[in-house]
């Protein structure tokens, strides 16, 4: 089975799938992370604004 492009969770996140907002969430998960703590050079902080960014 082919991997899913994060183009094609989103299309379907954006038509109101629930479980690829899920999806696209764990997928981004770790990026936004790593861009705030590079940003903020906090962990608590990092974490915080991730949640934030992505409201979970």
């Amino acid at each position: 089975m082919a991997p899913v492009a994060l183009e094609d969770i989103a299309r379907r996140a954006l038509e109101g799938d629930r479980d690829a907002v899920e999806s696209l969430v764990r997928e981004l998960q770790g990026d936004v992370y790593g861009l705030a703590l590079r940003m903020l050079w906090n962990r608590e902080d990092a974490e915080d604004a991730t949640q934030e960014i992505l409201a979970i």
